[in-house]
């Protein structure tokens, strides 16, 4: 599982609207599911945020799916009217272990992401089933 979160969305919102700002998550989300398998879901967690769940996917490959989409939404510039806007992302990457439920998981994988945001944005972190973090700035 990975939560999305884009950096500074508010300030989009508040410098360029509203409007601008629903411009940046559609395409945000077009971006991100054009990226995932078929068999991977996306969906809008909150605000600003995004849920992928990807089913049989180990650790490593979730961690360089989310390392793909930051790039990609990186390098993207979206346009809104006259305006071009440059957005970067924060994931946070979970696998679910035995024993987790639906909201362990979230719990982690929203836990981590935040750790990311604290530490930086821009950047993927996870951790593993020990619980050791791996991190990734672009």
């Amino acid at each position: 599982m990975i939560i999305v979160d884009i950096d500074f969305f508010k300030i989009i919102n508040d410098t360029y609207g509203h409007a601008a700002g629903d411009c940046v998550l559609k395409s945000v989300s077009e971006d991100l599911r054009k990226t995932v398998r078929e068999s991977d879901t996306v969906a809008r967690w909150g605000g600003d945020e995004f849920l992928l769940l990807l089913p049989k996917t180990n650790a490593k490959n979730a961690v360089g799916l989310a390392e793909k989409i930051n790039k990609i939404v990186g390098n993207h510039r979206y346009d809104y009217g006259n305006e071009t806007l440059a957005v970067t992302l924060t994931l946070g990457v979970a696998v679910i272990m035995s024993g987790d439920t639906v909201a362990s998981i979230i719990k982690k994988a929203d836990l981590i992401m935040y750790q990311g945001k604290q530490a930086s944005r821009n950047c993927v972190i996870s951790f593993d089933g020990c619980g050791a973090k791996i991190k990734s700035m672009i």
